[in-house]
């Protein structure tokens, strides 16, 4: 009685040693070898999924279709939410033009998974042939928000929006500050700078004006293609119009946060041994840069591109240093764009005083149709040991021909 009672406990330990290991085999082969897998487990979902997904790849063939399709089906049943199984019955309609069936699959398979790219792909490109532009937009908002490894969705996207008609779908998920908005603004204003402005100002238009990255980027582009006064339009018919009512020769001359991306607002440098921040003057004198500076070589600290009209100006900058005897280690130099050096003034020689140092400019009347606005730290005598300075504005006044 013994022997039968030990024999009836060690059949079942020993049927359930067995499914573990064939099950351990599976999982381990499933992936790499599903047909390897299948002889473990016969029916095992991840494998008969993987399986089909394989053979799909070369299937054309009525006999190569049949047997893709009985391997999805058969992963189907082991797992009727498998989003591959399904995925791969959809290709197999989608060659074998059976359109509405293999829509539905594809619908189903990107409704059960936003991580497989393939299927919400796949409804993209057909929404996009339909001119269904408002699904097509949402079948790239999901990809985008989880951008696959094999697919540059935004450039694909953004050969889309190169389309008119595809915009003001493209609006209305950018509404919502999606995290892909600003490379997707990048990339397509690699292809049409017109086409990406056209989408900024649609996007101010619908009552959601873009953040200074997505015009940033486009002006990066403009000014990188030289086209520095259609960059500065651009720039201007972006901004608020209590911004726009407040340009100048100089635009946030006295360091206020005004809105606007750079480089025709201010361009402010950020690392730990040379930055510029926006900050309250010392004593709370009123809206400054806060400028520190102890790196090795010269570093621009802050910067802005100008458009002034050819003539005389001065240049003054007010500004106010922690330590005297620094004189040397910042200046502010006027530029022609990518050109020759047209004024340049250095900081206060004492510190703890509010000093305006001040510069004679003549802008020519070509050759000079833009301008480079720049505040420089450069290394002194006291190498390593960190300037600390405050600029309470920067000026330029028209002045009268002598």
């Amino acid at each position: 009685m013994r022997k039968w009672v030990a024999l009836a406990l060690a059949l079942p330990a020993a049927w359930l040693a067995f499914q573990m290991a064939t099950l351990g085999q599976a999982l381990t082969y499933a992936q790499s070898d599903p047909g390897l897998a299948l002889q473990w487990r016969g029916e095992f979902g991840p494998a008969l999924s993987n399986a089909s997904e394989m053979a799909a790849v070369d299937a054309f063939t009525p006999g190569q279709l049949a047997t893709a399709t009985q391997l999805a089906r058969r992963a189907l049943l082991a797992s009727p939410i498998d989003a591959k199984a399904l995925r791969v019955l959809g290709i197999i309609a989608d060659r074998e033009h059976r359109d509405a069936q293999a829509k539905t699959l594809m619908t189903l398979a990107a409704d059960r998974t936003q991580r497989d790219p393939v299927p919400h792909l796949w409804l993209f490109q057909r929404y996009v042939v339909a001119g269904d532009w408002k699904a097509a937009m949402y079948e790239a908002d999901t990809l985008m928000r989880k951008p696959p490894r094999n697919y540059d969705v935004p450039s694909i996207v953004a050969a889309t929006a190169e389309n008119p008609a595809a915009r003001p779908a493209l609006v209305e998920r950018m509404r919502y500050r999606p995290p892909w908005a600003q490379s997707l603004v990048a990339q397509l204003a690699r292809r049409s700078p017109a086409a990406a402005f056209d989408l900024l100002l649609r996007l101010y238009q619908a009552g959601s004006p873009p953040t200074d990255g997505e015009v940033g980027v486009l002006m990066q582009q403009m000014m990188a293609d030289g086209a520095v006064m259609n960059a500065y339009l651009a720039w201007t018919a972006l901004l608020p119009t209590s911004a726009v009512e407040r340009l100048g020769d100089v635009y946030d001359p006295e360091f206020e946060g005004l809105p606007g991306a750079p480089p025709f607002n201010w361009s402010l440098a950020s690392s730990d041994n040379a930055g510029a921040d926006l900050a309250m003057g010392p004593s709370g004198s009123g809206s400054a840069l806060y400028v520190h500076y102890s790196a090795k070589q010269p570093t621009p600290l802050a910067q802005q591109i100008l458009l002034l009209t050819p003539g005389r100006y001065r240049l003054t900058a007010r500004m106010y240093l922690e330590e005297s005897g620094r004189s040397d280690e910042l200046s502010w130099t006027l530029s022609c764009y990518g050109g020759a050096t047209l004024a340049q003034i250095g900081a206060p020689d004492d510190g703890l005083v509010w000093r305006e140092p001040s510069a004679e400019v003549v802008v020519p009347a070509s050759g000079c149709d833009a301008q480079r606005l720049v505040l420089t730290g450069e290394p002194g005598e006291r190498l390593g040991q960190e300037l600390r300075a405050w600029v309470g504005s920067v000026n330029l006044k028209r002045s009268a021909w002598g």
